[in-house]
């Protein structure tokens, strides 16, 4: 059997001191193996890797690299040690080129010269290559991906953690995306993955976890979760409550959220809009939102205060100065 890479037992972590998210989560991952987590929002599958990464302290558990604890190191020593992480957002330099991202992961070390191993990324992302020059936040978000997980790779890790690589991109690259996370692993590297697209995920993986409020609830190989029924049901299908609601009861009843907008039926029938002004809130008007707006009343005056026309009307009447006109000048420039 295929040694044991990466194992965490126990894990209880959070952000604050009064809530945990991870409640003992237990899990690990074989040497050359694509696992992936899945659960629903709020289930702490990206708390589970920043845990792991060093990002979160854990309360209590133990993670272990190759047998080697690494409970509570920071991530820089993690990543020496052949881990690499992959974030959801925020991934990339923006400012710096495409080319400057990549040698920048250099730094955590890897054998060769860096501009051999910036040479593999080109061949492994040929878009890349065609964009060494751009800055990388001028890019798409999945060529903004690529860079991120072409950056992981410099350092030659034993372990890439990904978190979400295929949230908010389009389906072409999306399908991109998957497509190398494949050929990374056939390299020799280790993947860990969060993935919102279930069923595409655990489709590729070799083993899968289900997270569900901070528990491993389901495990085992990728395509028997997919066809599990009660995974299915619950979270693969169109069923939308908790894992564990199942359990409680034979006959408990899943409650499935609806967007407010049902609820309330859209808020009544809509109003018909006027094709020459279609901002406009009512058909009958064409000054659209500022027009229909409430003039403001003018502000109440203070008792003994003088209105503007008043004060017009005195100062028409007020008595011309004695004083020399350059005088006059001279104290409006003193006051």
């Amino acid at each position: 059997m295929t040694e044991i890479l990466l194992k965490a037992e126990g894990l209880v972590a959070g952000y604050t001191a009064e809530v945990d998210i991870l409640n003992g989560v237990d899990m690990e991952v074989r040497q050359g193996e694509i696992v992936t987590i899945v659960g629903p929002n709020g289930a702490g599958k990206s708390t589970l890797m920043k845990t792991i990464f060093g990002l979160l302290t854990p309360r209590e558990g133990v993670v272990t690299l190759g047998g080697e604890t690494i409970t509570g190191l920071a991530p820089h020593s993690v990543t020496r040690k052949g881990v690499a992480y992959v974030a959801q957002l925020d991934n990339v330099f923006p400012s710096l080129t495409v080319r400057d991202n990549l040698e920048l992961g250099a730094i955590a070390g890897g054998s060769g010269s860096v501009d051999e191993r910036v040479e593999r990324m080109y061949t492994l992302f040929p878009r890349l290559s065609e964009r060494r020059t751009q800055p990388a936040g001028t890019m798409s978000g999945g060529e903004r991906q690529m860079v991120a997980m072409a950056r992981s790779l410099m350092p030659e890790p034993r372990l890439v953690l990904v978190d979400e690589p295929s949230a908010g991109l389009a389906p072409a690259f999306v399908d991109a995306i998957f497509e190398k996370l494949v050929e990374i692993n056939e390299s020799g590297v280790t993947i860990l993955m969060v993935e919102q697209n279930a069923k595409r995920a655990l489709t590729m993986s070799d083993r899968g976890y289900v997270l569900d409020l901070g528990k491993s609830r389901f495990t085992g190989p990728g395509k028997e979760l997919i066809a599990d029924p009660k995974v299915a049901e619950l979270y693969l299908g169109g069923g939308a409550g908790r894992l564990d609601a199942a359990d409680e009861t034979p006959d408990s009843t899943v409650f499935v959220l609806r967007p407010r907008s049902l609820l309330l039926g859209h808020w009544g029938p809509r109003r018909p809009r006027c094709s020459r002004y279609p901002h406009a809130h009512d058909q009958r008007t064409h000054r659209g939102r500022r027009g229909l707006r409430a003039k403001k009343k003018p502000p109440a005056l203070r008792p003994g205060a003088l209105s503007g026309s008043q004060v017009s009307r005195r100062s028409a009447t007020r008595r011309p100065s004695s004083r020399p006109v350059d005088q006059r000048r001279a104290c409006r420039r003193r006051s």
